[in-house]
């Protein structure tokens, strides 16, 4: 018997694990030595055990028709282990199950055991993950002619060991809809090209900036309601930002070609107007030229500068031929163009502040797990900030690249080297 069919036998014994578990006088943590399953795992078996085996009795108080409500959950639940044995269905089935009956609110006409048995006949032919979408949608269908109200809660958890919290809320739709969109407009509105950040990293940027300094309410649209005749003024300047329509600077085409030499004019800080003008263009990834008769967009220029071109990625991807992680095996072709001196601090895009890594690794260096930087010998290095060691990547392969070519053959001929990639 191998592993498969071994793992295959254990899953079809879920109900009586459970019945195990349920007998058993040990506590949870020494069942989880025993088992080599969280505590958290066991408690799960362990109150499941108590629903199917040990239900609560009615109190000598109780009227006769929680009695007869009482003995017919009985009934089921010796139904519900039948078929649970019969089926020979897995813990993980079971436990699903019992999740989101436990969700079921107590003042709705179907009680846990009835929803327990409706969900469990239908358990042997769905997949686990059709199972749990079911489960869902029949428990929050159910819940939906309750009278509770679902209330907001929070938990915050200790500093785990990389120095980390974790946040785990859950919050009323009708109540947190409209901060849901704030976020989401954020977190689109902060998306670049190239980033290495995810979706996840800028959301978790955006809430703690909303927790820190307050959350701007999104204004309402008002689609084809505006009366501006020249300039609109619907929307405030923060409003616009927020839709990336900020513009940088406003130069008419007929200043530059008749001669008017505005790069003369100094402005207070003593940079001239050009100089201006390209430290607000860095900023945005495009420059748009306007017709200054007709006042029309005529042509739009991507700025290169801010991210590198096919030129720069085609020569890097040349020269490393791998990712510029010590161990990793990914081509560079394929990855990503990072800045070794970030932008935002000043770093040229340039070929010699270019290195190229894999999505992965690129993600580590935005998130400022580590850093590239280059050796005196030109070479890329990559620092983790937790050891603090320097390592380049000597992968075999990378014999080939034009980079180890050109440092091969350079000392032996007196000409340029030319590497075509």
């Amino acid at each position: 018997m191998n592993i498969f069919e071994l793992l295959t036998s254990v899953s079809r014994l879920g109900i009586a694990l459970i019945v195990a578990v349920h007998t058993s006088k040990n506590s949870a943590d020494e069942l989880s030595m025993r088992f080599g399953s969280p505590p958290k795992v066991i408690r799960d078996w362990q109150r499941l055990g108590k629903f199917l085996f040990s239900p609560t009795t009615p109190k000598k108080t109780a009227s006769e028709a929680e009695r007869e409500e009482y003995r017919a959950d009985l009934e089921r639940l010796i139904k519900i282990r039948d078929i649970a044995q019969r089926d020979e269905l897995s813990v993980d089935k079971l436990c699903t199950i019992f999740k989101y009956v436990k969700q079921l609110r107590t003042d709705v006409t179907t009680t846990r055991t009835q929803l327990f048995l409706e969900l469990v006949t239908q358990a042997k032919r769905l997949s686990w993950t059709e199972l749990n979408a079911q489960a869902k949608d029949r428990t929050r269908q159910l819940n939906k002619s309750s009278s509770f109200h679902p209330t907001t809660r929070a938990n915050l958890s200790a500093v785990d060991g990389e120095g980390n919290r974790y946040l785990t809320a859950r919050f009323v739709e009708k109540q947190f809809s409209d901060i849901a969109e704030y976020i989401n407009v954020q977190v689109k509105a902060q998306q670049t090209h190239r980033s290495g950040r995810t979706d996840s990293h800028i959301r978790g940027d955006v809430i703690l900036k909303m927790l820190r300094e307050g959350m701007t309410p999104l204004p309402e649209a008002t689609p084809n309601k505006c009366n501006c005749t020249n300039i609109c003024t619907c929307s405030d300047n923060n409003t616009l930002r927020q839709k990336g329509l900020e513009p940088c600077a406003i130069m008419f085409a007929s200043e530059l070609f008749n001669g008017t030499e505005r790069k003369a004019f100094s402005l207070t800080d003593g940079r001239t107007i050009y100089e201006r003008i390209d430290d607000k263009l860095s900023n945005h990834g495009w420059a748009v030229v306007y017709d200054d008769l007709t006042l029309q967009p005529e042509v739009a220029v991507r700025i290169e500068r801010r991210w590198f071109n096919t030129k720069h990625i085609a020569m890097a991807s040349a020269h490393q031929i791998l990712c510029a992680h010590p161990d990793c095996t990914e081509q560079a072709r394929f990855g990503q163009g990072h800045h070794i001196v970030d932008f935002s601090q000043g770093g040229a895009t340039t070929i010699e502040n270019l290195a190229m890594l894999c999505p992965r690794h690129h993600r580590e260096c935005t998130t400022k797990r580590a850093r590239i930087q280059r050796n005196n010998q030109g070479e890329l290095e990559w620092v983790y900030f937790s050891s603090g060691k320097a390592r380049v990547n000597h992968m075999p392969v990378r014999r080939l690249s034009a980079g180890e070519l050109v440092k091969l053959y350079a000392d032996s001929i007196a000409h340029p080297v030319y590497a075509a990639a």
